[in-house]
């Protein structure tokens, strides 16, 4: 896209998604455009709604403004083979939550590879490999972690970074997870307090 988004849903309704099947496709948003650092919500595909990736074709997304995918509401992944390639910040980002059904995720993000601060991440199924190279960069972060089936990959090589994070709970009932965390300690004059990196890091239960 020259001049923002390539793709931009404005209802806050349930918008669907379809990677049509052994087909390949590729969306990227334009670093220069117009209120490029000022719009929050920036991204590649960012929808006011919920967005549903249904299909089981390829989707490659960059996002050089801010997230590769924003949704105000949830996003569910169910189905494709959805591949980020780079975000300068978060590669999925949600309000409302993140599911991964089934299908194949695999990004590589500056800072978090998913976001929901407010919402709930749950992992249904699937594979789903997370990379993370910013500073105090999550593979997951989110109110709380769900993962009831699946495969889990995280790697995070940032200063105090973490693999989970959940300000809740994390629970791990089924699937094969996997964490590597790499890094240093960093401290924060304002805190008085220093950070360092960790696998799992929750707020309440595990």
């Amino acid at each position: 896209s020259r001049s923002g988004a390539p793709v931009a849903i404005s209802s806050r309704g349930v918008a669907y998604l379809k990677v049509t099947e052994n087909s390949s496709n590729f969306l990227v948003d334009r670093p220069s455009a117009a209120g490029a650092d000022t719009v929050k919500t920036a991204a590649a595909i960012m929808s006011a709604g919920d967005i549903v990736l249904c299909g089981s074709g390829k989707l490659a997304v960059n996002g050089k403004r801010r997230y590769a995918l924003y949704s105000a509401g949830r996003l569910i992944v169910d189905g494709p083979m959805l591949s980020v390639e780079n975000s300068v910040r978060d590669a999925l980002s949600s309000d409302g939550g993140v599911a991964v059904v089934k299908g194949m995720l695999k990004i590589n993000a500056t800072k978090d590879a998913i976001k929901s601060k407010r919402g709930n991440v749950l992992f249904l199924g699937g594979s789903s490999q997370l990379t993370s190279v910013g500073q105090k960069g999550d593979g997951v972060q989110a109110a709380n972690i769900y993962m009831y089936d699946g495969y889990v990959s995280v790697k995070t090589q940032g200063d105090a970074s973490r693999g989970f994070n959940a300000k809740g709970s994390v629970y791990i009932i089924d699937g094969s997870l996997a964490v590597l965390t790499e890094g240093n300690v960093t401290f924060s004059p304002k805190k008085a307090d220093y950070s360092s990196n960790s696998c799992v890091k929750c707020g309440k239960s595990m």
